[in-house]
């Protein structure tokens, strides 16, 4: 017996010195390939920040309330792609009407119901979207440089230094970026490709990526779950320049002259969801 304890110690032993990978280094998120993927992240994000042109994408939403109300829309967005710009969006039903108008703007989110002949307006902000029934924890302009590439900003630091205190994924590396723009905790592969941005809490919105095969920083696909139920998901089904910025009429909001407006200055207060 004592035989057996002594062999189980040297094997022990030897695997120590031969410098043989644990389980946690082999999963990806040593130090060495943590390091790479961070580089190569802020090196993407840098160059994608540089691009500025005039966009209009198309997509479908698919979502489900907190009450297990599901809807499905079709979106067209537009704008400069500048954060001071105004961004517009068109949402449609699956048969082609229009449901919803939406402008956002630096300080304000205005969206009308067709139905209702009711313009609603928020202050923007990250959970406007949300309390207006659509379970997506961005504003406009945050998620529009998600599905255009720019997203890499959003999660980095000022001063762009690889925050301490990653862990290993099964795909690649998980960072705490707690002073970004987007406070939370990024995902990246080693090639420094961002695969998911979660809440610092642990418990709160998870917004899976699913890159692009020949834009890996654009998204074709973003999932955004809640743990209270809240589910979107987001394809991306076109993104097209514009050559010509948009002028202030074709970012603005055309109205009925009878339109009912309603201001929710209560961020609990919610609307119904749009079908």
């Amino acid at each position: 017996m004592h035989t057996h304890i002594r062999l189980f110690f040297l094997v022990l032993l030897s695997l120590a010195l031969c410098g043989c990978p644990s389980l946690h280094q082999g999963t990806g998120g040593d130090a060495v390939n943590a390091d790479t993927a961070w580089g190569k992240f802020t090196s993407r994000a840098d160059a994608a920040a540089l691009t500025d042109e005039p966009f209009r994408i198309t997509t479908n939403l698919r979502y489900t309330g907190k009450n297990g109300e599901n809807a499905r829309v079709s979106g067209i967005l537009w704008g400069n792609n500048t954060q001071a710009s105004p961004l517009r969006l068109d949402m449609t039903s699956s048969i082609g009407t229009t449901v919803a108008n939406v402008r956002e703007d630096k300080r304000t989110f205005s969206a009308y119901s067709v139905s209702e002949n009711t313009l609603y307006t928020h202050p923007r902000g990250q959970n406007t979207l949300v309390t207006f029934g659509v379970p997506i924890p961005l504003t406009l302009h945050d998620l529009t440089l998600l599905m255009t590439g720019k997203g890499g900003t959003l999660f980095l630091p000022a001063n762009k230094k690889e925050p301490t205190g990653q862990t290993a994924s099964e795909k690649g590396t998980f960072f705490p970026v707690l002073k970004a723009p987007l406070a939370g905790i990024i995902e990246l592969s080693e090639q420094g490709i961002p695969l998911s941005w979660r809440e610092p809490s642990g418990n709160g919105w998870i917004i899976t990526f699913e890159p692009d095969a020949t834009a890996p920083m654009r998204p074709r696909r973003l999932i955004i779950r809640h743990p209270d139920g809240y589910e979107a998901i987001i394809v991306v089904k076109d993104i097209s320049t514009v050559p010509q910025p948009f002028n202030e009429e074709q970012l603005t909001l055309n109205l009925p002259r009878d339109v009912q407006q309603r201001h929710l200055d209560n961020p609990v207060e919610s609307i119904a969801t749009v079908k």
